[in-house]
C-alpha cells in the first residue's frame, strides 16, 4: 500500500474514533486494560520518599509523603525511596507509585467491622478511620489484622468530607428543593431569611432551637420541635 493511502487510512480511523468520544456507545468498544498498576510521578521538591511508603500528590500533581495535608490525594505505594531535598527545580526526579491493596498501620483501632468503609490518612505509612483536619481517603478497607488494616488504594472515594460552617443565602434564593433533616438543627441570633424559601418542602423530624429572628412566612413547617422563635406560621 502507498505511503498517501496509508495515511488516509490511519486518517479514517482517527476521524471515526474521534467521531466516538463524548457519546454512549452503540456497539462493542475495546477498551485497553493497564495490567501493571503502576505510575510513574514526578517527586516535589524538597521531598524524601521512602521505599514503601503512602504517597500522595499535592495540589500540584507532584508527589509526596502521605499527610493529612490540604489538595492531598493518595495515589499508592512507593517502589523506590527517592530523595529530593537537594533539587532545584521539582521536575529532576520521579518516582514508581504502585496501586493496590497494601498493609498500613493501625492509628485508630479499626477493626474487621470496618470492611468495606473508608479510611484516612494519618501519615505516610499509618490510616485511621475518624478522618483529620483535611479528610484525605487512603482507601477502603477490605481486612484488618494484628499487624495492620488492608487497604485498596485503587478505591478512592471524595477527598474527604466538606463541613461548612455558614450558609449564605442571597437574594430571593432557594436552598434545594427539598430541605430534610432528620436531627436537630440548632440556629443563631443571626438567621434572618425575610421572604426567602428554604427548599420547595421543608420537612423536619428534629428539633429547630434558638433561632431567634425568624421572620413570618419563610417556612413550611411540619412535624417536630420549634422552639425560641418568632413570627412562625
Amino acid at each position: 500500500m502507498k505511503k498517501s493511502k496509508i495515511l488516509m487510512v490511519v486518517g479514517m480511523v482517527a476521524a471515526v474514533c474521534g467521531m466516538t468520544y463524548g457519546a454512549a456507545l452503540s456497539t462493542e468498544r475495546d477498551t485497553v486494560q493497564r495490567v501493571n498498576q503502576f505510575t510513574s510521578l514526578t517527586v516535589a521538591s524538597n521531598s524524601i520518599i521512602y521505599a514503601g511508603s503512602l504517597v500522595c500528590v499535592n495540589s500540584s500533581g507532584l508527589a509526596v509523603p502521605a499527610a493529612d495535608s490540604s489538595g492531598f490525594a493518595v495515589v499508592g505505594r512507593a517502589e523506590a525511596t527517592v530523595d529530593n531535598r537537594t533539587a532545584v527545580y521539582s521536575a529532576t526526579k520521579t518516582i514508581k507509585v504502585a496501586r493496590g491493596t497494601f498493609r498500613w498501620g493501625n492509628a485508630d483501632a479499626i477493626a474487621v467491622a470496618d470492611i468495606g468503609k473508608l479510611v484516612y490518612v494519618t501519615d505516610d505509612q499509618t490510616v485511621n478511620k475518624t478522618g483529620g483536619g483535611q479528610n484525605i481517603i487512603a482507601g477502603t478497607v477490605v481486612d484488618v489484622d494484628s499487624s495492620g488494616v488492608w487497604v485498596d488504594t485503587a478505591k478512592v472515594g471524595p477527598s474527604g468530607a466538606a463541613s461548612p460552617s455558614s450558609l449564605a443565602v442571597g437574594a430571593n434564593a432557594t436552598v434545594g428543593g427539598t430541605l430534610g433533616v432528620t436531627g436537630a438543627i440548632t440556629g443563631s441570633s443571626t438567621v434572618a431569611a425575610t421572604g426567602y424559601k428554604i427548599g420547595a418542602v421543608s420537612g423536619f423530624s428534629g428539633a429547630i432551637t434558638n433561632i431567634s429572628t425568624l421572620s413570618t412566612n419563610i417556612m413550611k413547617y411540619a412535624g417536630g420541635v420549634l422552639t425560641n422563635s418568632v413570627n412562625v406560621p
